[in-house]
Parts: structure tokens; sequence; C-alpha cells
């Protein structure tokens, strides 16, 4: 398992923040945005390749019903932030936090792992574009199930 600085700091401020809380909000909407851009990308990939015409059409729905939940969440963050004390200031904090800083701690991880010297450097480069989302996948799975578990 990935273990670095930056990850246990953002494990643990999910772990620190009290349901409800600006904090929690702002966590919890950053992750659901991330998700929901997530499934946008998937529909498209699914519009673009989709043949039928009936097929077509269900994943163009569903392409505009993406859209509109994060457009959404968007006014819904913007609104927060204005409203609740302490939401702004935690929302720029998490995303600087994946971002930045996870993407600097992921990018070191990377490039301390062995990767055979007998590989092209292009497969080299989708090795560690591969280990890259593996690990970013990996660590916002943690601060998702921290989300969901406080939610019960």
């Amino acid at each position: 398992m990935f273990r670095n600085m930056a990850v246990e700091g953002i494990k643990g401020d999910a772990e620190k923040a009290d349901f409800g809380s600006p904090q929690y909000r702002a966590l919890s909407d950053y992750i659901e945005l991330k998700l929901l851009r997530e499934g946008l990308l998937n529909a498209q990939k699914n519009l673009n390749s989709a043949k039928d015409p009936t097929e077509r059409n269900l994943y163009k729905n569903e392409v505009q019903l993406q859209v509109l939940e994060i457009a959404f969440l968007r006014h819904s963050i913007r609104e927060s932030e204005r409203d609740i004390k302490g939401y702004d200031k935690a929302h720029i904090w998490i995303k600087s936090q994946f971002d930045s800083h996870l993407a600097v701690a992921i990018d070191d991880e990377v490039s301390r792992s062995p990767i055979g010297e007998e590989l092209t450097e292009e497969v080299k480069k989708g090795i560690r574009k591969a280990d890259r989302r593996d690990l970013y996948e990996e660590v916002f799975g943690m601060v998702q199930d921290v989300i969901y578990r406080k939610r019960e």
C-alpha cells in the first residue's frame, strides 16, 4: 500500500472532519465532483463507441445528465463557499492536497519504482502513467471510504 506524508495528511484530515462540518462537506463535495467527472468521461467514451442509434441516444442522455449534475454540484459548492463559514478555506485546502501535493507524492513514488531496463521509454511511460492512476485511485478510495463511513 502506498504510504506518504501527503496521503496520511489527507486521510487523517478526512478522519478528523466531523460529519456535517465545513471540512466534511468540502471533502464530500470534492469527492462527489471527481466521481461525477469520471462518470461523464465514461459516458462520453460509451457515446463515442456506440454504433446503434438507440444506444447512442441512451449515452447522449447520460452525458447530458452528468453535465447537469456537475453544474448543480458546482453551483452548490459556490453557494457553500459563500454561505458556510470555513467551507471556502477547507475546499481550497482539499483541492491543493489532491491536485498538487498528492500529484507530487505520486510522481515521487512512481519514479522510485523499479522498471525493467529492457523496456522502451514509451512502455516505461505507459507503466508509470498506470501506476500514477492506480495510486491516485487508491488514495481517492481511502478518503471516499472515510466519507461514506461517516454518512452511516
